[in-house]
């Protein structure tokens, strides 16, 4: 079993709030939704190594304007193809 104990802290004096010194105003840009495809192969080298490439594509969904999106300017169409080397770990102790 266990005790709870609630303590109420006073009023919190607003006064005494401190505005940050590097608060600027200005805007940004929302970019439009985007959809990630990707497509990869694994090749067994050795007992836990593995080759492996991958190539990625983020297509943009929506045009502006869209009933979703507040501003959208200069979204990209990005692609990338990686290859790498993936080994594995095993910390089993039979």
């Amino acid at each position: 079993m266990g005790e709870a104990i609630n303590n109420f802290s006073v009023a919190i004096d607003t006064s005494l709030y401190n505005v940050q010194d590097n608060v600027i105003s200005g805007s940004g840009d929302f970019k439009r939704l985007s959809l990630d495809l990707s497509a990869g192969i694994e090749y067994p080298v050795g007992y836990a190594i593995f080759l492996f490439s991958e190539a990625r594509m983020l297509i943009p969904t929506t045009d502006y304007p869209s009933s979703y999106l507040l501003k959208n300017n200069n979204a990209p169409f990005l692609g990338s193809f990686n290859i790498g080397v993936r080994i594995l770990f095993n910390d089993d102790q039979d």
